[in-house]
C-alpha cells in the first residue's frame, strides 16, 4: 500500500510537472514546420483542438491543455514554417515565470506580454511568441 501510494503521488506530480511548456520549448515549436506541432505540444498534454488554413493565407491551430487549463494558437505561413504563437495561461505566476529577461532569449525569438483576454468565458495570461529568421554577416 505505501509503494502504491509513493508511485501514484509520483506519477502524478511528474505529470503535472511535464504539462506547461517552457520558453525552449516555445522557442523549439516556432522554429519547426507546423507537422512537428503535434510531436512537441502532445507530448506537453495539449490535444489538437482544430487546426484549418486560414482565409488570408497560412495555416492555424489550436492545442488545449485540459489538465493545465491551458491554451495554445500556433500560426504558419503558405510555406508551413511557424511565424508564431499566442499561448493562454490560467494564472499571473504562470505567465510571469515565462516573462524572462530577453536578453536570455536565443537570437531572432521574442515574445510579447499582451495582459488579459477572455475565452471561452474565463480569464487568460497572454503572452505572444514569434521568430525571426537571423541573418549573419559575412
Amino acid at each position: 500500500m505505501k509503494h502504491t501510494l509513493l508511485l501514484l503521488l509520483f506519477l502524478v506530480t511528474g505529470a503535472l510537472k511535464a504539462q506547461s511548456l517552457s520558453s525552449d520549448d516555445l522557442y523549439v515549436l516556432c522554429s519547426e514546420k507546423m507537422t512537428s506541432w503535434d510531436s512537441i505540444l502532445i507530448k506537453k498534454g495539449f490535444k489538437e483542438k482544430y487546426s484549418r488554413p486560414k482565409k488570408e493565407g497560412g495555416y492555424i491551430a489550436l492545442y488545449q491543455n485540459k489538465t493545465k487549463n491551458e491554451y495554445i494558437f500556433v500560426y504558419a505561413n503558405n510555406d508551413e514554417k511557424t511565424t508564431n504563437a499566442n499561448y493562454y495561461l490560467p494564472t499571473k505566476k504562470a505567465y510571469l515565470a515565462l516573462c524572462t529577461d530577453k536578453k536570455n532569449l536565443p537570437p531572432g525569438f521574442d515574445y510579447n506580454r499582451l495582459g488579459k483576454v477572455e475565452y471561452e468565458g474565463k480569464i487568460y495570461y497572454h503572452l505572444g511568441f514569434s521568430i525571426k529568421e537571423v541573418t549573419t554577416s559575412p
